[in-house]
């Protein structure tokens, strides 16, 4: 099992961005200032369009309930993304991610919680590394290749 239940609202991408928006809301955007900015389309549609308008920055349009890098494509205008039935987390895309070797990565770190009040966490002491496959380009060509911009094993 990874997912505990009743915890939808922190593992689907809208819910999560949902949360963190009110989480800055209660105690401020100083404390809360690590995320992107994030809209959720359609909702969103045109606080996204008004965000992008005049600008040439990538932005990650992601599927809210998908994995294995399903659907997920970089754009750099709102014409580019495909308003259809499902809702799409967009985020402005980080363009200096930390790299190792010129390429992208990310961590997955294994927790498992016991208990809620009081609070009781165990972090398992081996994770894993994903990289992706092509070194790390910002060039207008480069946005479409997954194997640049996603970490996912099953692409």
């Amino acid at each position: 099992v990874n997912k505990l239940p009743g915890t939808f609202s922190l593992c689907r991408k809208d819910q999560l961005w949902n949360n963190y928006r009110l989480l800055q809301t209660k105690w401020g955007s100083g404390m809360f200032s690590f995320l992107p900015q994030t809209f959720n389309i359609p909702e969103e549609w045109d606080q996204l369009k008004n965000a992008m308008a005049g600008s040439q920055e990538a932005w990650i349009a992601k599927p809210i309930a998908s994995s294995c890098g399903d659907g997920i494509h970089l754009v750099t205008s709102h014409q580019q993304i495909t308003l259809g039935r499902s809702i799409l987390s967009v985020q402005k895309y980080i363009r200096n991610p930390f790299l190792i070797n010129g390429l992208k990565f990310d961590l997955r770190i294994y927790v498992l919680l016991t208990n809620i009040d009081p609070i009781k966490i165990y972090v398992y002491e081996d994770g894993i590394v994903r990289f992706a496959t092509k070194p790390y380009s910002m060039k207008e060509e480069d946005l479409i290749d997954k194997f640049i911009h996603l970490t996912n094993y099953s692409i």
